[in-house]
C-alpha cells in the first residue's frame, strides 16, 4: 500500500544538424525503436512551420500545446526541418521541440534528443531531453541517464530520476538510485529516488531493488545523525520492514520538517498503534505542513481502526486538509 501511494508522487520538475532522411534510414542503427511511419521514406516537406515554432515559444500554454500537437501530427517528414531550426529557437520552443522529436522518433530525431540530454547548455532543454529518453527507450539511453544522476545540478538529477523509472533497470543503475535515495544532498532528489525505487520494484525489478537497499540503505540505519538514519529507514520501510517502520516513529520528533512530513505520511499509510503517540507529538510542531501531515496520518490510521488514532486526531484544533494528502515532494 505504501509503494502504491509513493508511486503517485510524481514526478515533477521538466542539436544536431539535419540529415538527409533517406541516408538516415539506411544508416539507422538496428536498436533504435523507430515508429512504423518513421521507417518509411519521408516525403519532401515544404510547409512553413515558423508559425508553429512562434507559438511554441509563446506564453499562452494552450496555444503552445496546440502547436506541439500540430507538429506531431505532421509526422516524421517534419523532422529535418525541426532539427535544422532546433539549435536557434528560444528555450521554451526548444523544450517542446524535444517532445515532438521524441514522438517522431526518426533516427536523426533520436540522436538529437540524446545529444541534448547529454550536454545541452540550456537546463530546461536538457531536462526535457532526459525525460524524453524514457519515451524513446533507445538502449543507449541508459548510460546517458546514469551520467546525469551524478550531475551537480539538482534539476538535472530530477529529470534523470524521472527517466530512471523506465531506463534504470540494470543492477548498477538501481544501486545508484538507492544511493541517491539515502544520501543525495537535495531533499527533492532524495524523495524522487525513493519513489523511483518503489516503481522499479513494482515493475519487476524487486530483487535488484532489495539488493541495492541492502547495500546502500541498511548500513545507513546506524548513521550519526537522525536525519540520515530517518532517510535510510524510510527507504528500508518501503520494502515492508517492520523494524525500520518502528524506528521512524522513534525518530519523528528529532528530524527536520521535510523528513517529519515524510515520516508522518509513511506512518499514516503503513503504521500501527505504535505510531499514534509520535504522530500526536507532531501535531504540536511549528511547521504547519508537518501538522497537516500528522493529522492526515492519524485520520488514515483511524479509518483503519487503529486504537487511539481518532482520539489523538481530535485534539488537533488547527486547519485541516480538505482531502487526503499525497506523498510530500520536498
Amino acid at each position: 500500500m505504501l509503494l502504491t501511494a509513493l508511486a503517485i508522487l510524481g514526478c515533477r520538475r521538466e542539436q544536431e544538424p539535419p540529415h538527409d532522411e533517406t541516408q538516415a534510414k539506411a544508416a539507422a542503427p538496428a536498436h533504435v525503436e523507430a515508429r512504423p511511419e518513421a521507417e518509411a521514406s519521408a516525403q519532401p516537406f515544404s510547409r512553413d512551420i515558423r508559425p508553429h515554432l512562434a507559438a511554441l515559444a509563446g506564453s499562452d500554454q494552450d496555444v503552445a500545446n496546440d502547436a506541439q500537437e500540430a507538429l506531431e501530427e505532421l509526422g516524421p517528414g517534419i523532422a529535418p526541418a525541426l532539427l535544422a531550426m532546433f539549435p536557434n529557437q528560444p528555450e521554451a520552443a526548444r523544450v517542446r521541440i524535444v517532445r515532438v522529436l521524441a514522438e517522431l522518433r526518426t533516427a536523426d530525431a533520436v540522436e538529437a534528443v540524446m545529444q541534448s540530454a547529454s550536454k545541452d547548455g540550456e537546463l530546461a532543454v536538457r531536462a526535457a531531453s532526459l525525460r524524453a529518453l524514457a519515451k524513446i527507450r533507445d538502449p543507449r539511453s541508459g548510460e546517458i541517464v546514469m551520467a546525469a544522476l551524478d550531475d551537480p545540478l539538482p534539476a538535472v538529477r530530477w529529470a534523470a530520476l524521472d527517466a530512471c523509472v523506465t531506463l534504470c533497470t540494470t543492477p548498477a543503475s538501481i544501486q545508484k538510485v538507492a544511493t541517491l535515495a539515502v544520501s543525495d544532498p537535495d531533499p527533492t532528489a532524495g524523495i524522487m529516488a525513493r519513489t523511483a525505487l518503489g516503481r522499479l520494484r513494482a515493475s519487476g525489478h524487486g530483487e535488484a531493488v532489495q539488493a541495492a537497499i541492502a547495500a546502500s540503505a541498511r548500513p545507513a540505519l546506524s548513521a550519526s545523525t537522525p536525519d540520515a538514519r530517518a532517510r535510510a529507514a524510510l527507504v528500508v520501510a518501503d520494502g515492508g520492514d517492520a523494524a525500520a517502520l518502528a524506528s521512524l516513529a522513534t525518530l519523528a520528533s528529532a528530524v527536520s520538517p521535510a523528513l517529519q512530513r515524510q515520516i508522518a505520511f509513511t506512518l499514516g499509510v503503513a503504521g500501527d498503534a505504535a505510531a499514534v503517540a509520535p504522530l500526536k507529538g507532531l501535531l504540536g510542531q511549528q511547521d504547519e505542513s508537518v501538522q497537516l501531515y500528522a493529522y492526515d496520518a492519524l485520520r488514515r490510521l483511524g479509518d483503519r481502526g487503529v486504537s487511539g488514532a481518532r482520539e489523538a486526531g481530535a485534539t488537533y484544533a488547527g486547519p485541516k486538509p480538505w482531502a487526503p494528502l499525497g506523498p510530500p515532494d520536498a
